[in-house]
């Protein structure tokens, strides 16, 4: 047998085997995912639920700083009066009332320092409680997307430098959204996250 035959009838063994292993091996092969991306972002800002949300954010943060306001303008209106007396009270006096203005200055500072905390936790629990309603109502939503259009994996999109816009179903979540929650009581929220 010359060489030529030789490898010949290699290579026909070897495509008569590798045929039948390379049609399995494809039949077996996993199809590209279908992606679709979400930006929480955006349903946050814009939901129905994140506006009411952002509507007791900013009132809250408007009435903590009406209160820090009477605060400072009590402690000016006490400075102003101290400062007036300063003339007609004898030094020990002045330095009577200057310590006790201090002390009553200091009062405050921790008083709003501890309003500072209390809020910004009510805050953040509160926010906790709004996510958790959203998400209760996003969650039959995705589901429902991802089996309409036969999606395998919802990506956000704050990781990704780049995609294309037909793949962003966001603006059809926060429809659906809208639609299933399209009234969210965050004062209620809030009454629950504080127990």
């Amino acid at each position: 047998m010359t060489s030529f035959r030789k490898y010949f009838l290699l290579f026909l063994l070897a495509v008569a085997f590798a045929h039948p292993m390379a049609a399995a091996r494809a039949q077996n092969a996993l199809k590209p995912p279908v992606t679709a991306i979400l930006d929480m972002r955006i349903i946050l800002r814009d939901s129905i639920a994140g506006k009411a949300w952002q509507d007791y954010y900013n009132a809250q943060r408007k009435s903590h700083k009406d209160q820090i306001g009477k605060e400072e303008t009590a402690l000016r209106t006490a400075w102003d009066e101290l400062n007036r007396q300063k003339s007609i009270l004898a030094p020990q006096a002045f330095q009577t009332r200057e310590r006790s203005f201090k002390e009553m200055e200091a009062a405050a500072r921790r008083k709003i320092g501890t309003m500072e905390q209390e809020l910004s936790r009510s805050l953040r629990a509160t926010l906790a409680e709004v996510r958790k309603a959203m998400d209760e109502k996003l969650g039959p939503i995705l589901d429902q997307m991802v089996k309409d259009r036969g999606i395998d994996m919802i990506i956000s999109n704050q990781d990704l430098i780049f995609f294309r816009k037909d793949y962003d179903v966001t603006g059809e979540v926060l429809q659906r959204l809208n639609k299933a929650l399209p009234r969210l009581d965050v004062p209620a929220l809030a009454a629950k996250a504080k127990k």
